[in-house]
């Protein structure tokens, strides 16, 4: 595959070990730290854009079930760099972003998961959510 080096089977090793760790729910919050830096070093390999995108979006979605939602931001902005046709990155960073009470941003992240999707639930009832909250003010 081109992007993975001639050693592509300890690029996979990482990568498929995040995936492990995130994926096993019962004892998934211990290994969740380990799921990151297994992640991370999948990054160190020179990838191809799929990969990357996997592995921002598998980092974005282990931050914030650790709670570290700037980061949440931070990933899933590199994915979305990537491919922006996902309604599900959407939403999740605009949970991250309403979590972080950067509405606007929410909002904005909102409307793009329901552009994508327009079936999306989550998505709508979020969005409602920041509208009807009187508390926030929008530009």
């Amino acid at each position: 595959m081109p992007g993975i080096p001639a050693n592509g089977a300890k690029y996979y090793q990482y990568h498929d070990a995040g995936i492990v760790y995130v994926k096993d729910h019962e004892k998934r919050t211990p290994y969740l730290s380990k799921a990151v830096a297994d992640y991370e070093s999948a990054l160190g390999f020179p990838l191809t854009t799929s990969y990357k995108y996997d592995a921002f979006y598998g980092l974005g979605t282990i931050k914030g079930d650790l709670g570290d939602f700037q980061n949440v931001v931070v990933y899933l902005n590199e994915a979305i760099r990537i491919d922006s046709t996902s309604a599900d990155i959407f939403f999740k960073r605009g949970c991250a972003r309403n979590l972080l009470k950067d509405y606007p941003g929410a909002l904005a992240d909102y409307n793009k998961a329901i552009e994508l999707n327009p079936k999306d639930s989550e998505a709508i009832r979020n969005r409602n959510m920041i509208l009807r909250n009187k508390s926030i003010t929008l530009p």
